[in-house]
């Protein structure tokens, strides 16, 4: 059998919008360090998108880190850079 190198999580929803537009937002993966760099986070997206595509989801969103860049990923992937987010934190 095979080990557990890796896993990616997405959520599934509704757009708050356009409510008949299903998307799908990256919210995390791994990979164990010892199978980094062996094109296997790049197949966990791959593989996510299939099982994706078999729920109609129109569009995946993924982001990336500024301390943690992963754009290169993304972009081997097909994604597109299309939008900057930020964040404040605002709980002490």
């Amino acid at each position: 059998h095979g080990v557990l190198v890796g896993y990616i999580v997405f959520a599934v929803q509704t757009h708050i919008r356009f409510k008949s537009t299903l998307y799908a937002i990256e919210d995390l993966y791994y990979v164990v360090p010892d199978y980094r760099r062996q094109g296997i986070a790049k197949r966990l997206f791959e593989e996510a998108e299939k099982v994706l595509k078999t729920y109609n989801v129109d569009y995946i969103f993924a982001t990336t880190k500024t301390y943690l860049d992963r754009s290169g990923l993304l972009e081997q992937s097909g994604y597109e850079y299309f939008e900057k987010k930020f964040a404040k934190k605002i709980k002490e």
